[in-house]
């Protein structure tokens, strides 16, 4: 029911004002928004009980379990998603993102649907929270939003400081001040020494580890920090490098470039000869020659040490060349250039060989009459079983210097062959057809059976 207060009525039971006007239609009585509504839930409500289909629905929905509540409401979403309803939901999102994808201020970053991202978005709350201007604690100079922006980063207290170098001074300043006026006044130290003792005592009764925290208070005492100051020498006082007071140090005495000439000074402090120029050098040269020179005791240069090397691998290599091994190398590439030079005039292929490869390859056995053969040497080289290369197609007729075109051949068998082709080819048939035909052989003369060889019998 609604209350006459001059012009404007009020509801009785939500002491609001009223939003329905009058009708000739209807009686005097009005209601609020919300008797409207709690009115129009009563008729809906009635109008469902007396409705049999929506009873057996929620009484379907009382008697199920938790379980089967979660597998129907998955199943309602499966099915939402199918709808055109969540189709035009989607697709009226994508045109939201798509109209506005990267920020309007920065256009680095991107968003979804708004014009600034979070990063401007704080930023610009910043500014208009700082615009004013302030004045450094330490220096006394202003500064404004630029200086402290640039200061964001670095420190925190960026209204009080114009930079960090200020903020570090100020708090030094701030220590030292403190300890003066506590170094000064007897009456804060002899406090604080009455409530240390106290303090102790309280800790030697109660704990009986007393001994390890005695040991560890006189650690801490002036006396060890006097006698760890002798010891160390001020390292941590000493910033710069003893010796050339340039380069920074932290915790040490030199400097790198300083450890490098005391070095040379220990080890190297005497007059050295050179060895290619027999000259007089001593640590001046020595100190300007590091890490350029193999050895500085045995070579005043560059130029000096280059020299002595080049020397020394031409004396190596007139050595390598009075031994034996060489020689023998030399003879084999002597032999292929002969070859070689016959080969390329007909135009074919060539190949270096060497013939100790070759003959293990045959393991020392010839190809034409089954011997073992010797490998060549002075002594033997001339006797009939000595191993020689043999071209299966002679270069004479076209033949070429390789691996596939040769073959172990005997002295005596190579001269018997010398160039002509398919000269064994009889004696490898022969001995096919004893392997094959062992019998038959006694038989039947060479002749004969290579000529049933060749009719179809060997097959």
């Amino acid at each position: 029911m609604c209350i006459n207060s001059g012009k404007v009525k009020y509801c009785e039971k939500h002491n609001i004002e009223r939003s329905i006007k009058k009708r000739s239609n209807r009686s005097d009585e009005y209601y609020c928004k919300q008797c409207k509504n709690e009115k129009q839930r009563e008729r809906n409500y009635i109008l469902k009980v007396n409705n049999p289909e929506w009873v057996a629905k929620q009484n379907y929905k009382n008697n199920l379990t938790k379980e089967d509540k979660i597998l129907k409401s998955k199943e309602y979403n499966r099915n939402y998603k199918k709808t055109e309803k969540n189709r035009d939901y989607n697709l009226a999102k994508l045109k939201c993102k798509e109209s506005n994808l990267y920020c309007v201020e920065c256009n680095i970053n991107r968003v979804y649907g708004k014009k600034i991202c979070k990063k401007c978005d704080l930023k610009i709350r910043y500014i208009n929270a700082n615009k004013y201007l302030s004045t450094c604690l330490f220096c006394k100079n202003t500064f404004g939003i630029d200086t402290k922006l640039f200061n964001r980063d670095y420190f925190k207290r960026i209204n009080l400081f114009c930079s960090l170098k200020c903020c570090n001074d100020y708090k030094k300043y701030k220590y030292e001040l403190n300890y003066n006026n506590f170094k000064n006044n007897e009456e804060k130290i002899n406090r604080k020494r009455e409530y240390d003792r106290i303090l102790w005592t309280k800790k030697r009764l109660n704990n009986p580890e007393a001994l390890k925290q005695a040991q560890e208070k006189y650690l801490n005492s002036e006396k060890v920090k006097a006698k760890k100051l002798e010891y160390n020498q001020g390292k941590h006082s000493n910033i710069y490098c003893i010796k050339c007071n340039e380069n920074r140090v932290y915790g040490k005495y030199y400097c790198e470039d300083c450890k490098k000439i005391l070095r040379i000074v220990n080890k190297h402090d005497f007059i050295s000869v050179c060895k290619h120029c027999n000259k007089e050098f001593g640590l001046d040269v020595k100190i300007s020659n590091y890490n350029k020179v193999y050895r500085l005791n045995k070579y005043c240069s560059i130029e000096c040490n280059k020299q002595s090397i080049k020397e020394c691998i031409d004396r190596n290599r007139n050595d390598y060349k009075k031994t034996e091994t060489y020689k023998k190398a030399q003879a084999e590439r002597k032999r292929n250039g002969t070859y070689r030079k016959r080969v390329i005039k007909n135009g074919n292929r060539y190949e270096l060989i060497t013939r100790r490869v070759l003959f293990q390859r045959f393991n020392y056995i010839c190809q034409g009459c089954n011997i073992k053969c010797v490998h060549p040497n002075k002594n033997n080289y001339n006797e009939h079983n000595c191993a020689t290369i043999d071209h299966i197609k002679p270069i004479s007729k076209g033949g070429s210097h390789t691996y596939d075109n040769t073959q172990l051949l005997c002295r005596k068998c190579n001269i018997m062959k010398s160039n002509k082709e398919n000269y064994f080819e009889h004696k490898q048939r022969a001995k096919q057809l004893e392997l094959q035909f062992p019998l038959t052989m006694v038989k039947h003369n060479i002749g004969e059976q290579l000529a049933l060889f060749e009719q179809g019998y060997g097959a």
